[in-house]
C-alpha cells in the first residue's frame, strides 16, 4: 500500500514538472503558440528576467500577463471606437467633426454643419436627408436624382421649392430656424404623432407639439401672401371654382349632423378654392364651412333669399366683375351671370375646355390632399373654434407651399 502510494505521489510530481516545463516551452516560441514572430514583438524568450523592448514595452513571460496585456490592447481599442462614435454623433447634430477611419485608412470629414443664411437647394436638400435619418455616408454614394425622391417623401415637394419659401420666411420673421420649419413641413407631409417626430427629430415632444403650431401660423401668412385675386392677363373665363371637404375628428363639444361629409361619411369641413386657368396661381381660399352648407351657398356668401348687403362680403360672389365669369360644376348653376357650366347646347370643343378646366381644379385638390395633414383625418383642436382655426392654419400652410411649388417648377397642366 505505502508503495503504491509513494509511485503515485512520484507520479504526480513527475506530471506535474512535464507541465511546468511545457507552458515554458510555449512561452519561450514553441508549443501551441507557434513560432515566435507571430506573438508579436513584446513576447518574451526567457522565463526568468523582463527587460524592455526598442519599442519601450515589457516582455511578459507568464501567460495571467499575457491575457492583462491582451485586455489593455482591447480596453484602448474600445476607448478608441468609443470616440470615434462621439464623432460619428457630433457630426450628426451639425459640427464639423474630423476622424481616422481605421477601415479606410484615410481622414473623413464632416460634410454639413449649418445651413447658411443664404440658403440655396443644395443646402436645403443636405440639411433634409440628414435631419430625416439618412448617413452622409449614403448620401454620396447615391446621385441627385434619387436624393431628390428622398426629400419629397418626407417633405412633399424638391428642394427647389424650398429654397425661395424659406428665404421669404426668413425675411418676414428673421430670427426663425430652417431646421425647425423643416420639422413642419416634415409634420404637414407625413403629419406623424409626437413620439414618431421626437425619435426623428431628436427634440421632446413638448417642444415639437408647440413648435409645428407655431412655425405652421408663421409659414401659412408667409404663404398666403402669394395668393391674390389680381390676375397677370385679364380673360373673361380666368378662373375655375369649386369646394372641397377635408376629414376631421368628430366636433364632441358641438354634436350635430351639420359637420357630416357625405362624401366620407365621416365628419369633416368645407373650404373654397378658385384658380387661374391662364396662370399657376390660387386667387382665393374661403372656409372652414360645415360640410352640409351647399356650394353656391358660400359662393353666394349666405343663402338667395338673405339682401346682398347682408351676406358675406368677403365671399367671392362679391369679386367677380361684371364682365367675367368663373368656370365651375353643376353645383353652381343658379348663378349663370357669375358662373359658365356645361350645358347642352354648347359646342363640344367648348364642353372639353371646361371639362379640362375642371380636372385642372380637382388635380389642384389631390395636391393639396396629398399632404397627410389634409388627406388624413385632421386630431387638433381641443374644441370646435380651436380646431377649425387650427385647421384653417393647415389648409392655408399646404396650400401656400403648393403655390410655392406652382412657381418653381411644377405648374398645373395646361388648358389650352
Amino acid at each position: 500500500m505505502l508503495a503504491s502510494y509513494c509511485s503515485s505521489e512520484h507520479h504526480f510530481k513527475d506530471m506535474s514538472r512535464r507541465k511546468h516545463r511545457s507552458l515554458n516551452d510555449r512561452i519561450q516560441g514553441g508549443g501551441g503558440f507557434g513560432p515566435q514572430q507571430s506573438l508579436g514583438p513584446n513576447w518574451t524568450q526567457s522565463s526568468t528576467q523582463q527587460p524592455k523592448d526598442n519599442d519601450g514595452g515589457i516582455r511578459i513571460n507568464d501567460e495571467n500577463e499575457k491575457l492583462k496585456a491582451m485586455i489593455n490592447i482591447l480596453s484602448n481599442k474600445n476607448k478608441a471606437l468609443s470616440e470615434e462614435n462621439k464623432s460619428l454623433r457630433a457630426s450628426m447634430q451639425g459640427n464639423k467633426v474630423g476622424r481616422d477611419s481605421s477601415r479606410k485608412g484615410r481622414k473623413q470629414s464632416m460634410v454639413y454643419h449649418e445651413i447658411s443664411p443664404a440658403v440655396t437647394p443644395n443646402d436645403i436638400l443636405l440639411a433634409g436627408l440628414l435631419y430625416a435619418g439618412f448617413e452622409p455616408s449614403r448620401l454620396q454614394k447615391n446621385n441627385n436624382k434619387r436624393k431628390i425622391g428622398w426629400f419629397k417623401s418626407f417633405y412633399g415637394v424638391e428642394p427647389t421649392t424650398v429654397a425661395p419659401y424659406f428665404l421669404d420666411i426668413k425675411e418676414k420673421y428673421p430670427d426663425i430656424k430652417y431646421k425647425d420649419c423643416l420639422l413642419t413641413m416634415n409634420w404637414a407631409y407625413l403629419y406623424d404623432t409626437q413620439p414618431v417626430l421626437s425619435a426623428r427629430w431628436k427634440y421632446c415632444e413638448e417642444y415639437i407639439g408647440d413648435k409645428v403650431i407655431e412655425y405652421g401660423m408663421k409659414m401659412a401668412k408667409v404663404g398666403m401672401m402669394k395668393i391674390t385675386y389680381e390676375l397677370k392677363h385679364k380673360v373673361k373665363l380666368g378662373r375655375t371654382v369649386d369646394c372641397s371637404t377635408f376629414m376631421c375628428f368628430e366636433m364632441r363639444l358641438d354634436p350635430s349632423t351639420e359637420w357630416f361629409d357625405y362624401k366620407t361619411h365621416s365628419a369633416g369641413l368645407k373650404y373654397e378654392f378658385c384658380l387661374a386657368t391662364r396662370e399657376p396661381r390660387i386667387c382665393h381660399i374661403s372656409g372652414p364651412h360645415v360640410p352640409s352648407k351647399h356650394d353656391i351657398t358660400v359662393f353666394r356668401g349666405g343663402d338667395a333669399d338673405q339682401k346682398e348687403e347682408d351676406r358675406d362680403q368677403s365671399a367671392l360672389y362679391f369679386k367677380v366683375e361684371d364682365d367675367e365669369r368663373l368656370i365651375g360644376d353643376a353645383g353652381y348653376s343658379g348663378e349663370p351671370t357669375k358662373v359658365v357650366v356645361t350645358r347642352d347646347e354648347q359646342s363640344s370643343e367648348f364642353k372639353e375646355f371646361l371639362a379640362r378646366a375642371k380636372n385642372r381644379q380637382e388635380t389642384f385638390h389631390w395636391r393639396l390632399k396629398s399632404f397627410n395633414i389634409l388627406g388624413h383625418r385632421f386630431r387638433h383642436g381641443v374644441n370646435t373654434k380651436e380646431r377649425m382655426r387650427m385647421h384653417r392654419m393647415a389648409v392655408e400652410l399646404v396650400a401656400g407651399i403648393v403655390q410655392y411649388d406652382y412657381e418653381n417648377g411644377h405648374p398645373p397642366f395646361d388648358i389650352c
